[in-house]
């Protein structure tokens, strides 16, 4: 009877050291994915900033050139 009480003690360790490892492997893929999804952030961001600066150089390209294809292009926006 003893042995077999020891047996189930040490078959729930074994379980309990599985769920402690792959709850280490969670929680390191839960990191990694909160980091891709900042550095995705970041590059949104920059993204979204160059396409305004972009868009700010075109108008004053046409309004340069024509105050029609200026209000055409305001239009479009």
């Amino acid at each position: 009877m003893k042995k077999k009480i020891e047996w189930y003690r040490n078959q729930g360790l074994g379980e309990d050291n599985e769920r402690k490892k792959q709850q280490k492997e969670l929680e390191q893929q839960i990191h990694q994915s909160e980091s891709e999804y900042q550095k995705n952030i970041m590059e949104y961001k920059a993204t979204i900033e160059k396409i305004n600066q972009i868009k700010i150089n075109i108008e004053e390209i046409f309004s340069l050139v024509d105050n029609d294809t200026s209000r055409k292009f305001k239009e479009l926006q």
